[in-house]
């Protein structure tokens, strides 16, 4: 895949449809949607917002989304 760094595998790797289950794929210039959230209760979303990369401080924007309650 284009754009991947490194792949991390976690103890519960293992296969998916199509991708890898229980792993971490750094990625630069890209998202690969498919990467994300393909097992069933991961927890995970890919969600389009209207930040700007320049404008998003990562700290602020963690201790914002902490009281999100799932």
């Amino acid at each position: 895949m284009k754009h991947v760094l490194k792949v991390v595998g976690f103890p519960d790797l293992h296969p998916g449809k199509g991708y890898p289950i229980g792993s971490v794929t750094l990625t630069e210039k890209a998202i690969y949607p498919n990467l994300i959230g393909d097992d069933i209760g991961c927890g995970m979303s890919l969600i389009r917002t209207g930040l700007k990369e320049k404008r998003v401080n990562p700290e602020k924007l963690y201790k914002s989304i902490q009281s999100i309650d799932n």
